[in-house]
């Protein structure tokens, strides 16, 4: 039989198919609901005694069985950094199959397991409540009690609470702007190595957003954060080397950033490498090179972008098929 080739006409059908691939990678094997049993015990034990690396890595677990309720937990205790600072795509992908997933009765079950933590005085528990009042998860939504559980962690050093205190005072989620307060917050987040709130800091001073415009300043933040492993910070320096904003250009160390971006899966780092083969950019032309880069960033895109990054990967295809030894088989 010939080799397999997508096409056009089958475009849709693979969008599908990637767009559910796609949430399986964030909990492998999401399939059927699982009865509570000892294991759901456990995590629920985990979660009520403050021990949130386990309470998460528990409900992870449960989470790849198809347990809605884990797959609630999972999502927004990794989003509320129970295991640390979270990565941004990992996010995005844990917080797609959420909605998915997850809806009132389990947002609910999650609000009474972490309220009475959040009430002893638990930093990370706070963070979580303060997330979901914002979010109107498992409770009304109430952006000035959102405030109070957000001031209660991060006066504690939660420096999830502090990126959030930050990015709230900066007057774009419907309370009271307070500038001073935003870098405040941010600045004491950045201190304890959140690369998020470095990157956001690199934002400020390189689009001058709301502080004076100073690119040098801008470009020091997103580096440290791209050292600290943040996935935007990188994708960011990558996008400044190829587009000559406010460095010479350079394809090769935009290459580079662009490598350590799409390592962790960002997708339009993905796209970008895709270009750069196909074109020629800081590196040899290759087809196939293209290809692979243009399918990853269609396995990881979002839901409006997958159309797109599939014709890229599609168009390539073409081209890199002719480079593949036995590309024409038959039966």
């Amino acid at each position: 039989m010939d080799w397999f080739r997508p096409s056009l006409a089958n475009c849709g059908s693979w969008i599908k198919v990637l767009s559910v691939a796609a949430l399986l990678v964030a909990a492998p094997a999401v399939a059927r609901e699982e009865p509570a049993g000892a294991a759901e015990a456990s995590a629920r034990a985990a979660t009520a005694s403050g021990d949130c690396t386990e309470a998460l890595r528990l409900w992870q677990s449960l989470a790849r069985q198809g347990n809605s309720l884990a797959i609630a937990c999972a999502s927004l205790m990794y989003c509320a950094g129970w295991s640390g600072e979270p990565d941004v795509v990992a996010m995005n992908r844990w917080t797609a199959l959420e909605k998915g997933f997850c809806g009132g009765p389990q947002y609910s079950a999650v609000m009474d397991m972490v309220r009475p933590l959040a009430d002893k005085g638990d930093a990370h528990a706070q963070s979580l409540v303060g997330l979901m009042t914002r979010a109107g998860q498992g409770t009304t939504p109430d952006l000035a009690e959102a405030l109070r559980w957000f001031r209660l962690s991060a006066d504690q050093g939660d420096t999830n609470s502090q990126y959030h205190l930050g990015g709230m005072s900066e007057g774009n989620s419907g309370v009271p702007k307070d500038l001073d307060a935003s870098q405040k917050w941010l600045r004491l987040a950045a201190a304890q190595g959140s690369g998020r709130a470095i990157h956001e800091l690199g934002n400020l001073y390189f689009w001058g957003d709301r502080v004076k415009k100073d690119v040098a300043e801008g470009l020091r933040w997103y580096r440290l954060g791209a050292e600290r492993g943040n996935t935007r910070s990188a994708y960011q320096l990558g996008w400044m080397y190829a587009n000559k904003a406010g460095v010479p250009r350079d394809y090769a160390e935009s290459r580079k950033w662009y490598l350590v971006a799409a390592r962790n899966g960002d997708p339009e780092a993905e796209i970008h490498l895709g270009e750069f083969s196909r074109d020629g950019s800081g590196t040899a032309k290759d087809p196939v090179e293209a290809y692979k880069w243009f399918s990853l960033a269609t396995f990881h895109g979002g839901e409006f972008t997958r159309r797109e990054y599939f014709n890229y990967a599609l168009d390539e295809f073409q081209k890199a098929r002719k480079r593949i030894p036995g590309a024409r088989r038959t039966a």
